[in-house]
């Protein structure tokens, strides 16, 4: 596998999938999206189009959909660019319902942590009754206005469409509450409550983040923004250490009006592990959940399986594992043999399931599957390959899960884009006005 600096050679190469479903519903509903971009000036219904900074270069971005456990993905392109001259591939920096707000690195590898080569794209989804999707390249935050980060003293930085201006209002987490050894860190931001703008950093090593945004932004209070501080449910292995990319092993959504938490832990064969490696002796998955209504009542303990409870007699698709053999030559059980890891929860309401990526060993980038397990009736339902395999190392975030696609109807053709004023506000492609991103 070749690379140049850190972008691959893979992402030249889009995958022939996924396809659509063959219901002819149209798109799904939500789906798991690989995060990273496949560099592809291929459209069809659901491509947008801007400028980048220098007004010289057009940016298309093009998304290509189908139902779990297939793994979605989405192509970008620029005119005037070639792909080597990307620091990295461009990739999903954040969602939420009907946006999507994407990553993109002009320049060489080295230069990726500089944010002066920092570019955010905001991708809208709307029917083609509302205009059709758009793209728009935010601009950057003022040197005044960039983030400061102390030890339990933050700043939320907003971006607003309107009147494409950034402000910066500072927020404290409140003292009294038990706090982390260490500052919590923002790996997801998740919404909690539309209505009063409840917004959570996902810190899925330790905790999650909480402020009700809204009713600040709207009064424009020049006094703190007050922060609540809630921790994740204990680890499945007490004496765990937390180490390495945290989606390796957690996931969280919303979800019905309850937050959804997943966590699996791989077993260890004794005395099976050797620097680098190691044997599998099954594995145990647990959810949990909390209203978003009573967020001070804690964690519900859901549901818990273990590899070796998994019924694999009606999974679709499960002729695609391999066939695991020990030394002697004998069949293993698959789901307790294989590596697992980056669980994904699913957009269903009142749907148990939680996909989960497996290899025959952690480290290989060459082939991965995605499984999906009903955790309630601890069944395997399916499973498809992962065409990104060779685009991820580990099990580190490859794909998540991602509404956008339900909320772009179905078309035949190639939809042009068309630019209009305004763009709905996050978490209803039906309400017209400015959207707010938050730092």
């Amino acid at each position: 596998m070749n690379w140049t600096g850190c972008f691959m050679d893979a992402s030249l190469h889009p995958p022939t999938h996924p396809r659509r479903p063959k219901s002819g519903d149209g798109d799904p509903t939500w789906v798991l999206l690989d995060n990273r971009a496949y560099i592809t000036d291929t459209q069809n219904h659901t491509t947008a189009h801007c400028h980048t900074r220098d007004k010289t270069n057009k940016v298309q971005v093009t998304f290509f959909f189908a139902a779990p456990p297939l793994v979605s993905y989405f192509g970008m392109s620029f005119t005037d660019s070639k792909p080597t001259e990307l620091g990295r591939e461009p990739c999903i920096a954040a969602a939420d319902s009907n946006l999507v707000l994407i990553f993109s690195v002009h320049g060489p590898w080295h230069k990726i942590y500089d944010r002066r080569m920092h570019d955010f794209y905001i991708y809208q989804a709307d029917g083609p009754s509302e205009g059709g999707p758009s793209l728009k390249l935010l601009p950057h935050p003022t040197p005044d206005e960039e983030i400061d980060e102390l030890p339990y003293k933050f700043d939320i930085c907003t971006y607003d469409s309107k009147t494409e201006t950034w402000s910066r209002q500072p927020a404290l987490l409140h003292k009294q509450q038990h706090l982390p050894e260490r500052p919590p860190e923002s790996e997801r931001v998740i919404t909690i409550r539309e209505e009063t703008g409840t917004m959570g950093w996902v810190d899925l090593w330790r905790g999650i983040t909480v402020c009700d945004v809204l009713p600040h932004l709207e009064k424009k209070k020049s006094t703190p923004l007050l922060l609540r501080y809630i921790p994740l449910p204990p680890p499945i292995l007490p004496d765990h250490k937390l180490n390495g990319h945290s989606s390796m092993q957690r996931d969280i959504a919303v979800v019905g009006g309850r937050v959804r938490y997943v966590e699996v832990q791989m077993h260890i064969r004794p005395v099976s592990y050797i620097p680098g490696t190691f044997v599998s002796d099954g594995w145990t998955a647990v959810t949990w959940s909390m209203s978003t209504e009573s967020l001070d009542k804690g964690w519900d303990r859901e549901l818990e399986v273990h590899a070796h409870e998994v019924s694999t007699d009606e999974a679709v698709g499960f002729e695609l594992l391999p066939e695991l053999l020990d030394d002697k030559g004998t069949p293993q059980p698959t789901l307790e043999r294989m590596h697992i890891g980056h669980p994904t929860l699913s957009l269903h309401e009142d749907d148990n399931t939680v996909y989960f990526m497996t290899k025959i060993d952690y480290k290989d980038h060459d082939q991965a599957w995605v499984i999906a397990v009903d955790m309630k009736n601890k069944k395997l339902q399916g499973v498809s390959r992962f065409a990104g395999a060779k685009r991820n190392r580990f099990f580190t975030e490859a794909y998540v899960h991602n509404s956008i696609s339900g909320h772009l109807n179905m078309v035949q053709g190639i939809q042009g884009h068309l630019k209009r004023p305004g763009i709905p506000l996050s978490g209803s492609s039906s309400k017209k006005g400015p959207y707010t991103l938050l730092r």
